[in-house]
């Protein structure tokens, strides 16, 4: 009748999960389209007060250039980075003067990034701790390039992302993360290279010296896919797509994709965390004899 009708009532039911599993499975595949996959962080937590950072177990992680790309499979490790010590026994700063050259401005990065057969550009932040180590090796480095006889084809500069007039290079460069050292080759101010290896003097120069081209004898420097220091981008931000599955407690709590890394300050207002889920289901991924079982609502919805 009409008054029934008209009326409200409330009921609550229980239904008991009744697997004898104390795990759950977490199916996802995410695309972040503007952060790179070594900055991409698999965070798990529960109320139980598990907490867990950059879960790599189960989870695979694919390069992307701006277009959507592939660039390549991530390791499931990183390769740790060694940081070096001032030889002359100079403490981190946030600046230390010396020899390399400090870019300003628009034009005077593309002149000095475009100037030399190779140049290597740290773009830092002064309140950065990574960056602070990394400043009196960077110098010292520099000093003794110019010892070398291949001196006059090499540049080493450095870029302040915190300075109001360097700010614009940082933002055309797409600077997020410091330190970041890029390679620019054969006197092109455009760099698809980041330098991954050991931020430590000896290491920095014979990066140098192994990369500086030999204008007698014609050897070039051996090509950037051969060596293990150099990450090679595409065109426009690089991005990440992360899938996988992770087992956690049959417990409340969340897992999610966060910016984090071990080996470098994020500034995190220019960081963006855009993302695209393409698929998040729990439990054992459907095979096709149990997927034909499933209602046709939920066959249509389903998202492999």
């Amino acid at each position: 009748n009409t008054a029934n009708y008209l009326s409200t009532s409330h009921s609550t039911s229980i239904v008991l999960d009744r697997s004898v599993d104390h795990k759950l499975q977490i199916n996802f595949n995410v695309t972040l389209r503007h952060l790179p996959c070594r900055f991409a962080s698999v965070d798990v937590s529960d109320a139980m007060g598990m907490h867990l950072l950059n879960v790599t177990r189960n989870v695979v992680k694919h390069r992307i250039d701006g277009a959507g790309q592939f660039l390549g499979k991530v390791a499931d490790r990183a390769p740790q980075i060694v940081h070096g010590a001032s030889e002359k026994g100079l403490a981190p700063a946030p600046h230390v003067h010396g020899l390399s050259v400090q870019l300003t401005d628009h034009n005077t990065f593309q002149q000095v990034a475009g100037g030399s057969e190779l140049v290597l550009v740290n773009f830092y932040a002064p309140w950065c701790p990574w960056s602070q180590r990394l400043a009196p090796v960077w110098e010292e480095t520099a000093e003794q390039l110019s010892k070398k006889p291949y001196a006059s084809q090499v540049t080493l500069a450095k870029v302040d992302c915190t300075s109001p007039s360097a700010r614009q290079i940082c933002a055309e460069q797409r600077i997020h993360a410091y330190p970041t050292v890029r390679i620019h080759r054969g006197k092109k101010a455009v760099s698809h290279e980041e330098y991954h290896g050991d931020r430590s003097i000896p290491k920095l120069l014979a990066f140098i010296e192994k990369n500086v081209p030999d204008p007698e004898s014609g050897i070039k420097p051996p090509p950037f896919w051969e060596q293990e220091e150099i990450q090679a981008g595409g065109s426009g931000p690089e991005g990440c797509i992360v899938q996988g599955f992770l087992h956690v407690n049959r417990v409340p709590g969340n897992f999610h994709i966060s910016a984090h890394s071990a080996t470098h300050s994020l500034q995190m207002s220019v960081v963006n965390m855009t993302h695209t889920v393409h698929h998040l289901s729990f439990g054992n991924r459907l095979g096709l004899d149990d997927f034909m079982l499933l209602p046709e609502e939920v066959a249509l919805a389903w998202n492999p």
